[in-house]
């Protein structure tokens, strides 16, 4: 009767062990890369949406939209759609894109597969590696403006990424958060709308709009003065130039009659 006591005792020890490491094990996430998926790390980042680091109106948007999904199931079978949200994550490095996805990521429980466009040819098969994602992932396919630099097939790359994510092709998962992530959305709508590959001048533009007081609608009417994209915006830099000459005579005035005064 001892025997069996004490074996039941182990045993049972045993089980409540092997249970605990199995649930640790369960709840370990990692993070895949290609090529065929390949499991890179573990992923183990602590971020959480209640210590991620964003403006309290944004993040209760995120917080409700992305629960909306989670608790969607029967509504995306009910309308013929595949079970997935997507988001576009855009802001250049350090300003917590990042933080975002471990936050989604340790909600969910899911695994991070991450796909950089900057690392891969223009006429890349999209649709071998998405198709092998299982369900309950996070995709995560970063730099999807990588490619406004070196723009090859610009419109076919477009038409290749978006039919393995909304296509017919994404049909073949579920339960799959898509993130987006860009550095310099503003510049790829330049290129795509205005055939402007070159971003050093949208930084002079920024940086003078910034000290100049001006208003929406000079801008606009800046920018309208000349058909020739170019020659519309080197007229808008110039503008802004004077503007910014004028305020700093009034301040450089205004010190002085200040100085006088005293």
């Amino acid at each position: 009767m001892r025997s069996t006591e004490t074996i039941l005792n182990s045993y049972l020890h045993y089980i409540l062990e092997h249970r605990e490491a199995r649930k640790i094990q369960k709840f370990q996430l990692s993070c895949y890369r290609p090529l065929n998926w390949q499991p890179d790390d573990t992923f183990d980042h602590s971020m959480t949406f209640k210590t991620l680091v964003l403006d309290s109106e944004l993040k209760k948007a995120v917080w409700d939209d992305f629960n909306t999904f989670v608790n969607a199931k029967e509504f995306y079978g009910r309308i013929g759609k595949a079970w997935k949200r997507n988001y576009l994550l855009n802001g250049p490095p350090g300003s917590g894109k990042s933080s975002l996805i471990a936050a989604m990521a340790n909600h969910l429980n899911y695994d991070i597969y991450e796909l950089d466009l900057a690392v891969f040819p223009s006429d890349f098969n999209y649709n071998f590696f998405v198709d092998r994602i299982p369900n309950r992932s996070v995709l995560v396919i970063k730099n999807v403006d990588c490619r406004i630099e070196q723009p090859e097939n610009p419109d076919q790359n477009e038409e290749m990424l978006l039919h393995c994510t909304d296509g017919l092709w994404s049909c073949c998962g579920n339960e799959r958060i898509i993130i987006f992530t860009a550095t310099h959305k503003e510049t790829q709508l330049a290129f795509h709308y205005l055939e402007i590959q070159h971003n050093e001048i949208f930084r002079e533009i920024e940086g003078l709009l910034e000290d100049a007081e001006v208003s929406r609608e000079e801008v606009l009417g800046e920018l309208k003065k000349n058909s020739d994209v170019g020659a519309s915006f080197q007229g808008l830099v110039e503008f802004l130039r004077r503007k910014k000459l004028k305020m700093d005579e009034a301040e450089t005035s205004t010190r002085v009659d200040a100085k006088e005064w005293n």
